[in-house]
This record gives structure tokens, C-alpha cells and sequence, in this order.
């Protein structure tokens, strides 16, 4: 595919995905993601992570509220990615005291306030949204490339750092375009099942 007919296509495939989500109800929402969250929480690599790269969901993602607090009361280093100066990089969430503070701030993103973490390629696992995946693992984001380079910097160590893409069934395709900087996972949990690509 040219580069151009690429573009198209993944912004064919985002309009698609946002009118399919766009009809599902909040409790619809809340009751996938609880499926989800809890077939995500019985994978081994999820169980054996000591620490993990996750994120805080927006309202047409996987919700993920309830899963950050499982895992800081698991005890697990927690890390959520954060912006600093239009750069993207990720922090530490350190308890689920400052996990419930973020969360009540009004009308802002809930990223962590601490120092940027520079130790990405050490994480054990890396817990990602995208607007859509595909059987084979491939994952189309929001088009800004923020997981992609997250992902990358996670590969550039020694230490292969696990993938796992949560999604809504709606989101799965058989197959979606990507191009040589897109980052794939190595599983996509939806509430209908569990594919493994690794």
C-alpha cells in the first residue's frame, strides 16, 4: 500500500471505530470493560509483572479505573504515560491514595506528577488502548504516534517487555494497515476472547 492510500485507510478505519463505539451505552461500556479487565487479570504475564506501563482510560477506551487500583493494591509498580513540554514519557504512580487523588481532579488528564521515569525498557509489561487491532497484533492508535514511541523506547533494551492491547470486540479487524514505525502487541484482549499473537 502507497503511503498516502495508507493514511486513508487508517482514518477509514478510525470513523469506522468511533460511530461503533459512539452507539454503545455507558453500561454497555462499563460491563465489556469488566469482562475484559477480569480475563486480563488471569494472564500469567500480568500475574508475574512486577512493574507495568498502563494507562487511564478515556471515555471511548477500555475503562481501566478499576484495574490501576487492582494492580497498586497487588503491588505492583505502576506507570501511566504523561506529557512533558509536548514530549511523551511516563511516570510512576506511586499509591492508590495519589492514583484516587489524580482521578478527582477536575477536567484534566490523569498522568502522574512526579519525574519523568527513564527506565521504559525494564518494564515487564506494557498494557496499551488503540482505536482498533488486528488478529495479527498490529494496532492503529489516534494517529499521533505517543504509543508508538512509548513501545519503542520499551524495545530498545535487552529485556523483551510483554504487549497486551485492550480492546472492545468492535475494534478487532482482520486486518488493519500499518506502516514501518507502527509498534504491534503480542495479544489483544477483548470481551469476547483472548488472541496471542506471541
Amino acid at each position: 500500500m502507497a503511503g498516502n492510500h495508507i493514511k486513508a485507510e487508517k482514518e477509514r478505519i478510525r470513523k469506522i471505530v468511533r460511530e461503533r463505539i459512539r452507539g454503545m451505552g455507558e453500561e454497555e461500556k462499563r460491563e465489556k470493560s469488566r469482562a475484559i479487565i477480569e480475563k486480563l487479570l488471569l494472564i500469567k504475564e500480568v500475574e508475574n509483572a512486577g512493574s507495568i506501563l498502563a494507562y487511564y482510560s478515556m471515555k471511548d477506551e477500555v475503562q481501566t479505573q478499576g484495574l490501576l487500583r487492582t494492580l497498586l493494591r497487588r503491588g505492583v509498580k505502576l506507570y501511566l504515560p504523561l506529557t512533558r513540554g509536548g514530549v511523551i514519557g511516563v511516570g510512576r504512580i506511586n499509591s492508590l491514595e495519589e492514583l484516587e487523588r489524580l482521578m478527582k481532579k477536575e477536567g484534566s488528564i490523569v498522568e502522574p506528577e512526579g519525574r519523568v521515569f527513564r527506565g521504559l525498557s525494564r518494564l515487564d509489561l506494557a498494557i496499551v488502548p488503540a482505536r482498533a487491532f488486528d488478529i495479527e497484533g498490529r494496532r492503529l492508535g489516534r494517529g499521533r504516534g505517543y504509543y508508538d514511541i512509548l513501545l519503542k523506547r520499551m524495545e530498545a533494551g535487552k529485556k523483551e517487555t510483554f504487549k497486551i492491547g485492550l480492546s472492545f470486540e468492535c475494534q478487532v479487524f482482520e486486518r488493519i494497515p500499518s506502516e514501518e514505525r507502527d509498534v504491534d502487541v503480542d495479544m489483544v484482549i477483548s470481551e469476547e476472547r483472548i488472541i496471542n499473537i506471541a
